[in-house]
């Protein structure tokens, strides 16, 4: 027997989803991506488990650290709307929205969670795999985020190796970029005041 999975109609992350709870994964309006009312923020409300496999170097890993860059609304991103034809067995069947919390198109902004891992390793919240041939991590979505942001709270660019770079696109470029998104691709700019 074969288990049976759904797919998440999402422009950009998508899920396949299986269990008691598919409907309910299924129902959530996901306003942005990366929110309260999407996968990520169902998957840390929940305190799902999270594996990450093949991934043995401690920089990377861990998406849901863009959950809490959206908390924290980082300076380094902004919402962008991706829409696109939503077809189910060749036949269109509607339109497939995403907004998410982006990085620049002109700098790379890279990503470097060793801090993060440590503090998971640290607190005892991050379960590895004893077989060095293994590479498996695993830890609570809601520890992953809640640790993303005590750091990020300390350091908005605690994530970013290429800081100098993105500060100086922040600085520059980024009301300029924002300025020049497609109407159909605009979503409200939120900043931590609102």
């Amino acid at each position: 027997m074969s288990a049976k999975f759904a797919r998440t109609v999402n422009a950009m992350n998508n899920y396949l989803v299986t269990g008691p709870r598919t409907d309910e994964v299924l129902s959530l309006p996901c306003t942005t991506g990366w929110g309260d009312d999407g996968v990520m923020g169902w998957l840390d409300a929940i305190g799902a488990r999270v594996c990450l496999l093949g991934i043995p170097d401690d920089r990377f890993g861990w998406s849901l650290v863009h959950r809490a860059e959206e908390i924290q609304r980082v300076p380094y991103r902004y919402y962008k709307r991706f829409a696109g034809d939503l077809y189910r067995q060749g036949e269109r069947i509607g339109e497939c929205v995403d907004v998410l919390y982006v990085t620049p198109r002109g700098v790379a902004v890279g990503d470097d969670y060793t801090l993060l891992n440590k503090e998971l390793r640290d607190r005892g919240a991050e379960l590895r795999s004893g077989n060095p041939l293994l590479a498996l991590r695993s830890a609570r979505a809601d520890d992953v985020v809640t640790i993303a942001v005590e750091l990020l709270k300390k350091d908005p660019f605690v994530f970013v190796p290429n800081r100098d770079a993105v500060q100086r696109w922040i600085a520059e470029m980024m009301d300029a970029e924002i300025a020049a998104i497609a109407p159909d691709e605009r979503f409200p700019q939120v900043s931590l005041d609102d």
